[in-house]
C-alpha cells in the first residue's frame, strides 16, 4: 500500500466518520434529547418516530462497520508490507 493509498483512504474513512457524528448528534438530540420518558405524551411520540430512528440507527451501524472493516484493511495491507520489508 502506498502512501498516497492510505491518504486516499484516510481521506475516504474520515469523510465517513463525519456522516457518522452527524448521524449520532441527530439521534441524540432529535430523538433522545428531545422526548421526557415521563411524560406520556412524549412517550408516545417516541413510539410514533421509532421507526425513523431505528433506521437511522441501522445506517449508523453500517458505517461503523464499514469504517473499522477498512482500517483493519489497511492495517493487514500495511503489516504485511512492513514484514516483506523485514524480512
Amino acid at each position: 500500500m502506498t502512501k498516497t493509498e492510505v491518504c486516499d483512504n484516510i481521506g475516504l474513512l474520515s469523510e465517513k466518520l463525519e456522516g457518522i457524528g452527524y448521524l449520532m448528534q441527530e439521534i441524540r438530540i432529535k430523538y433522545f434529547g428531545k422526548y421526557d420518558s415521563k411524560s406520556e405524551q412524549d412517550a408516545q411520540r417516541i413510539v410514533y418516530e421509532y421507526n425513523k430512528y431505528a433506521s437511522l440507527c441501522r445506517i449508523l451501524d453500517d458505517c461503523i462497520y464499514e469504517v473499522t472493516e477498512q482500517i483493519k484493511e489497511m492495517d493487514n495491507a500495511l503489516s504485511s508490507q512492513e514484514k516483506a520489508v523485514a524480512a
